[in-house]
């Protein structure tokens, strides 16, 4: 596994440290994960297709920050996987995720998918209205850069050209 695409999957939900737990669900070679604030401000989902590794399952991630720490030691390719323990009444569980290249050897503690926050979808979604005011001083700052990279995050590039043809 490359580094780079774990590490792409996880900065979509970890959002610099404001998503901590995330249950990861791999179902035919992709991941994908439902999260939520601990505020419950926010929440979203991640998928990341051909992901690399084929095994269904579900894992809960309790403290990404960990292990986005000890991804860091990790050469650009490595050998991921998950440790399995058979419990007393012969059920299965994973419990840790294995990862290993030439020089690094780590188990990653994997938590109990009850202690993971439970992120649901919405019941009903919101009515999204934005107004610009398009003058001069905006134009100049659009055209430098200041502010095109938060217009793009907020809003779809399809909006942004029908506010801006009905305001010139």
């Amino acid at each position: 596994m490359k580094k780079e695409e774990i590490l792409d999957f996880i900065n979509r939900y970890y959002l610099g440290g404001k998503i901590e737990s995330a249950a990861w669900t791999f179902n035919g070679g992709n991941v994908t994960t439902m999260f939520r604030s601990g505020d419950k401000s926010f929440m979203g989902m991640v998928t990341k297709n051909k992901f690399g590794f084929d095994e269904d399952c579900q894992i809960g991630i309790l403290t990404t920050g960990q292990l986005v720490k000890l991804l860091g030691i990790m050469s650009d390719e490595f050998e991921f996987g998950l440790n399995k323990h058979t419990a007393g009444d012969g059920e299965e569980k994973i419990v840790s995720m294995k990862l290993v290249n030439g020089r690094s050897r780590i188990n990653y503690m994997l938590a109990d998918l009850t202690v993971i926050p439970k992120a649901k979808g919405l019941k009903a979604e919101p009515d999204y209205n934005l107004t610009l005011n398009i003058d001069d001083e905006f134009i100049d700052l659009f055209i430098k850069g200041k502010v095109l990279y938060l217009i793009l995050n907020l809003l779809r590039w399809s909006k942004i050209q029908r506010l801006i043809n009905t305001k010139l």
